[in-house]
Formats: C-alpha cells, sequence, structure tokens
C-alpha cells in the first residue's frame, strides 16, 4: 500500500524542481502562447505579460500552498480531501487534462519540425518523439532535473543573445499606442498567458520530489519574475520587428525573429541554435506532463511500481496525438483560443482552489467538534 507521508526515492533540490518549470514552459510557450498573446493583444501583449505574471504567481503559489501539502503529491490530496469516489472523479480530470497537454506540444513541435523538413512524414516525427519521452518517463524525476539544469543556461542565453542582436531592427514605436483595441484585447491576452501557469498544476504531482517541500511556496513566488523576463523579449520582438500586422500572421513569430538575426559572416543560421533548445525543451515538456499522468494514475490505483503505468499512459497519449494530427494548425490555434484558454484554469486553477476551500474546510470543522468533545456537554 503507499504511504501518503512517505518521501519518494527519487529527491531533487528545490532549484531544480524550479528549473524544471521554467525550462519546461519556457519552450513551448514561444511556440504557442506567445503567438495567442499576439492574435489578441497585438502590440499590447506586454501589458498582458505584466497582468498575468503577477496573477499567474499567484496561481502557482496556491499550487503548492494549497493543492498539495508536505509529503503528499496533488491526487493523494485530492482523494484524501474528497474521499474515494468524488476524488477519484477530480483525479481521472486531473489524468486526462495532464495527457491532453502532452498531446498537444507533441502536435505543435511536429508542426514545427514539419516547416524544416517538409518531406518527412509527421508520423516518423510523432514515433521519435513518443520513444524519446517513454525513455524520459522510465528515467524519472532526477535524470530529468540534471538534465534540464544543463539546457536551461543555453535557453537563457540564447533570449538574450537573440533580444539584443536584434535590437537594431526593432523599432519600439510599435508597441505604441496603448489600448488602441481595447482593454477587451488584453484582457484575452492575458488569459492566453494565464492558461500557460495554469498548466504548471502538472508539477504539483512530484512537488513531494523536493528536497525541503515546505520552501517550495516562498520560493515560487520569483517564478513569476524569472518567467516574464523570460517572456517579454519574444512577446514584443516580433512585433518590433516585423509590426504588429505581420507579427500576427507568423506561424511563428519569435522563431521568425530569430531567422533575421546575423553576427557578421561567422555565425549566420542562429535559428539552428533556437530550433534545438526549443525541440529539447518542448520534449522535456512532454515529458514532465507524461510522468505527471502516470505518476498520478498510480497514486489513483494505490500502486508504488509508478514505471507500470508509463506504457498505458504512452498508448493513451499517442492515441490523442494521432487524432491531432489531421488538424490544421489553424484549426488548433482556434481551438487553443477558443476553449483551452478557459479548460487549462478552469482545472489548474479551479480544482486547486476548490481543494483548499473544502480542506480548509473540514479541518475547521474537525477542530472545532474536537474542541467541543475536550470541553465536553
Amino acid at each position: 500500500m503507499t504511504n501518503a507521508t512517505q518521501k519518494p526515492k527519487e529527491q531533487v533540490s528545490n532549484l531544480q524542481l524550479l528549473i524544471i518549470v521554467i525550462a519546461s514552459t519556457t519552450a513551448f510557450g514561444h511556440f504557442v502562447y506567445v503567438r495567442l498573446a499576439i492574435l489578441f493583444a497585438g502590440r499590447n501583449d506586454w501589458i498582458s505579460l505584466i497582468i498575468a505574471s503577477i496573477i499567474g504567481t499567484g496561481i502557482v503559489y496556491l499550487h503548492l500552498k494549497v493543492a498539495v501539502k508536505p509529503n503528499r503529491s496533488l491526487i493523494e490530496h485530492v482523494l484524501k480531501v474528497f474521499g474515494k469516489y468524488l476524488g477519484g472523479v477530480f483525479s481521472v480530470v486531473y489524468l486526462l487534462f495532464f495527457t491532453f497537454a502532452a498531446a498537444i506540444t507533441i502536435k505543435v513541435v511536429t508542426d514545427f519540425m514539419g516547416l524544416i523538413y517538409p518531406t518527412t512524414p509527421p508520423a516518423v516525427f510523432l514515433l521519435f518523439e513518443l520513444s524519446l519521452v517513454a525513455w524520459g518517463v522510465y528515467s524519472g524525476v532526477e535524470v530529468m532535473a540534471r538534465a534540464m539544469t544543463i539546457l536551461l543556461p543555453p535557453m537563457m542565453l540564447l533570449g538574450v543573445l537573440a533580444s539584443l542582436l536584434s535590437a537594431k531592427d526593432k523599432d519600439f514605436t510599435n508597441v505604441y499606442p496603448m489600448l488602441h483595441a481595447g482593454v477587451s484585447s488584453i484582457a484575452f491576452g492575458t488569459l492566453a498567458f494565464i492558461a500557460m501557469f495554469s498548466e504548471l498544476v502538472a508539477f504539483s504531482v512530484f512537488a513531494d520530489h523536493a528536497s525541503d517541500q515546505t520552501k517550495l511556496p516562498r520560493q515560487s513566488l520569483y517564478l513569476g519574475l524569472v518567467l516574464f523576463l523570460m517572456f517579454l523579449s519574444p512577446a514584443t520582438g516580433p512585433i518590433m520587428v516585423f509590426g504588429e500586422g505581420l507579427a500576427k500572421e507568423l506561424a511563428f513569430p519569435t522563431y521568425t525573429e530569430i531567422q533575421y538575426i546575423r553576427i557578421s559572416n561567422i555565425i549566420e543560421r542562429l535559428d539552428i541554435v533556437g530550433i534545438l533548445l526549443w525541440t529539447i525543451g518542448s520534449f522535456f515538456r512532454i515529458t514532465m506532463f507524461m510522468f505527471a499522468a502516470v505518476k498520478g494514475m498510480s497514486k489513483l490505483l494505490n500502486s508504488d511500481r509508478i514505471n507500470t503505468f508509463t506504457f498505458p499512459v504512452l498508448l493513451l497519449t499517442a492515441a490523442v496525438s494521432l487524432s491531432l494530427l489531421g488538424s490544421s494548425r489553424e484549426d488548433l490555434y482556434h481551438f487553443l483560443g477558443a476553449y483551452y484558454i478557459y479548460i487549462a484554469p478552469c482545472v489548474g486553477l479551479g480544482l486547486p482552489l476548490l481543494t483548499g476551500i473544502v480542506y480548509w474546510g473540514k479541518k475547521r470543522f474537525t477542530g472545532r467538534a474536537r474542541q467541543q468533545g475536550v470541553q465536553g456537554p
């Protein structure tokens, strides 16, 4: 039987856990959420980013402070608070959400690789990605944390280089005037970034792998600032370089911006480095979502053998991914912009908040009952 108070054997430092969050979020966020924010808010997407970063910091704090408890993962806490049946329903919602998020990431990465290698069938990319992800899930959190610790510094360096080297091509007046399209456009752009922060509920599943889980909520307060800095240039750069109208037409605005960067005659293809880092970062994101689904399923079924559920989750993810391959990029972004930006906050913000409220209510009611029992009639 699983012991809810027993820490997992695999332990990583708190910093490594936050690195997992940053590296996994940045790569896919540059692909998808930056484009959604540009489509919604246009030149004012930087305002949406500021607002969402503040709200998102609170969301991540909620995940680590309310949605989980020390030495108890997300699914374990949900089952503890809501019981076997209702908690089981909410757990299945989480697991389906993690699987679907992984499948969407696979779809986006496959489309991106299709632009670079147009003659390669998408199924080849899918098979390659799923094979790597299966290895990553089987290897566990510790191996992934070490790999991401190596990946994140080059990713941050690339962001700084792209921002500096493209400065000569940027027209900073393109981000003005403010509020030209009204407050509603900024609100939708904010919602796109909030969906990104809401997805981080997946990392609550393995928060118990942190060496000092009690410090994670306070340390996560820096996360919003770090992600804001890593998204500021990708969110504003394409608009400054290409203008609002053209930036909205680009499939991958940040990638297109980097394609135009040249360093004399020495480095003419900085975008190749970007391709490498973004695809690897997206691979880690898929791995972490699938690991969250695998571990969540093991907790739901009260099993200590996590890797037993790798193959079933892999098959489910493959099935969803195959169903998405036939959809066009326009259909996918329509779904993300029309539905997913609401689904993600409902699951990643609504359910943890509900769990916290019920847990607080039950704890308060139990405390009063015990106090009355001590006082006697």
